[in-house]
């Protein structure tokens, strides 16, 4: 691409400088669309390729975080102001998911326990949260999942995917499937309220 684009750049200087006022510019406008074409497909392929490479690199990252766990609400020194969160990291993934799956014996106290999820992960969980709704969004085993308009469960890995699903949600549905919602979507969404 590179080398693309230098010959086509010295070709369009060559043209503009050889130009005088009598000259013919539609070739040379036909040549600068032509070039435009090019810059633009070159720049889409270059953001489609650095996007997934950053996906790549969160993958990664989150397969380095797999034994590593958040403990909120744990009390401090008084006066401390707000209790920060407790990083912690266990020997294997096992003993990982039998604490995650005894989360549920924290309810009802101030401490809560959260997966240590990477900035990117972090965002699109906290950004489907204001958008949907906390019953709506959850993680588990490292990825971010919603409810979508019709009870189904997305996983989300980014904000275009989750403003994807937000649309579907925002269109109008017909009248007989909004005035009876399904008892799957209703039984779902209870047992996922819980995670």
């Amino acid at each position: 691409m590179l080398s693309t684009f230098n010959h086509r750049m010295k070709s369009f200087e060559s043209q503009l400088q050889k130009t005088s006022p009598t000259t013919d510019t539609d070739a040379l406008a036909a040549d600068f669309v032509a070039f435009k074409q090019f810059i633009c497909t070159t720049l889409r392929t270059m953001q489609y390729q650095i996007e997934w490479v950053a996906r790549e690199v969160d993958r990664i990252e989150m397969r380095g975080r797999q034994k590593i766990l958040l403990l909120h609400g744990v009390g401090e020194m008084p006066g401390s102001g707000r209790p920060r969160p407790i990083l912690f990291k266990v020997r294997d993934v096992n003993m990982r998911d039998e604490i995650w799956a005894a989360k549920t014996g924290l309810e009802g106290s101030e401490v809560t326990l959260s997966e240590f999820l990477t900035k990117a992960r972090h965002s699109v969980f906290m950004e489907a949260r204001q958008r949907l709704g906390v019953s709506k969004c959850w993680t588990r085993e490292w990825q971010v999942f919603v409810l979508g308009p019709s009870g189904t469960r997305h996983r989300v890995e980014c904000s275009e995917d989750l403003g994807e699903i937000v649309s579907k949600q925002s269109k109008p549905t017909p009248l007989a499937v909004v005035t009876k919602e399904p008892v799957i979507s209703r039984a779902r969404r209870g047992a996922t309220s819980k995670k």
